[in-house]
């Protein structure tokens, strides 16, 4: 492989490595357990990682894109709390 082949498969390589570190976050998760529970609304494409059923442990989800507000809940159903309140 020539050489400015190479520098421009490197350069491909770090700009997709570093969008996908900016525009990928998780969002929604916890609740297993009546632990504590988080989520966001997502400007993008929000995808579901792992479902809520016995096998998988709590609802895991990922946005692609930006992440326009956190809530958090001490527990799945209780009332919201500061994010920076929870334990992680």
């Amino acid at each position: 492989m020539n050489r400015p082949r190479l520098v421009s498969v490197v350069v491909a390589a770090l700009v997709v490595a570093i969008m996908g570190r900016l525009l990928v976050h998780g969002c929604t998760s916890g609740g297993a357990m009546g632990g504590a529970y988080r989520t966001c609304r997502c400007k993008g494409h929000e995808w579901v990682v792992a479902d809520q059923m016995a096998v998988d442990g709590p609802r895991i989800t990922m946005c692609f894109g930006w992440v326009t507000a956190r809530t958090c809940h001490p527990f799945r159903d209780g009332p919201d709390v500061p994010c920076d309140s929870l334990v992680r």
